[in-house]
This record gives C-alpha cells, structure tokens and sequence, in this order.
C-alpha cells in the first residue's frame, strides 16, 4: 500500500516552527492554519517555481525504506516566500507517494482501487487536487 512517514506531518512542522503568526492569527479569526496553507498553496503556480521538498522528517518507508533519510530544500532562494515552501511540501508529499504508484505500475499490477487519504491532510482541497495531478 503505497504510504508515507510524514505526509501531514510536514504540514505541522511548517506550522510549529515557522507559523507563530498564523497560529494567532488561527484564534482571533477563527480560521485553521491549514486554511491558511492552502490559501497560500493556491497562490502558487504547480511546479513551486522550481522549489523541491523531499520531505523525509523521520526517515522514508516505501519505497526507499530508509530510516536515515532526510528532508530536503532544494534551489531555495530569497526568492521564495512561505507560500512556496508549503505548496511545495505539498507536491513533495505528492511526488513521494506517487513513487509508490510507480512501483506497482512497473511491477505490472494494475492499480483499480481508489486513491483514500486521511487525517487532517485530507480536508485540504488543493493538496487532495495536487495528489491526483501528479
């Protein structure tokens, strides 16, 4: 089953160490910072100009299975606001579970079941939409 350590996860630490702002922001306007992410997301065109998130905070299980692995930022620049590096933690996420996908394809199975997410990611319009674009 093609899956992810940290998918959601990638989120909540984009929200717990850079998103001091938001979180207060999440009180007084009653509006969620992953609301906010995805406002932020939406305003970025796919491809986060350029910006690459391997997003492997606690190692990767499939399909490298290693427990070393370790996140990445990859071309970031001044260039880049925060709405680039979560939309690209987004597409990072979709980039590694669609590695999975590709393995089973290869392998010659066919894939004719429904892609389900979870958790708190799966409430996200945009990151369901980049998922299923990749």
């Amino acid at each position: 089953v093609p899956t992810t350590t940290t998918g959601g996860q990638s989120l909540r630490y984009i929200r717990d160490k850079f998103s001091k702002l938001e979180m207060v922001l999440e009180r007084d306007l009653d509006m969620s910072v992953y609301y906010m992410f995805d406002i932020m997301a939406e305003s970025i065109k796919p491809g986060s100009e350029g910006l690459i998130v391997l997003p492997f905070l606690m190692g990767e299980r499939s399909p490298i299975w290693d427990i070393n692995a370790r996140g990445v930022f990859l071309g970031l620049s001044l260039m880049y606001s925060k709405a680039h590096i979560v939309r690209a933690t987004m597409e990072g996420v979709a980039f590694a579970l669609y590695d999975n996908f590709r393995i089973i394809k290869q392998s010659g199975k066919k894939i004719n079941f429904p892609i389900i997410l979870n958790e708190g990611g799966a409430k996200s319009r945009i990151w369901r939409r980049i998922i299923t674009d990749v």
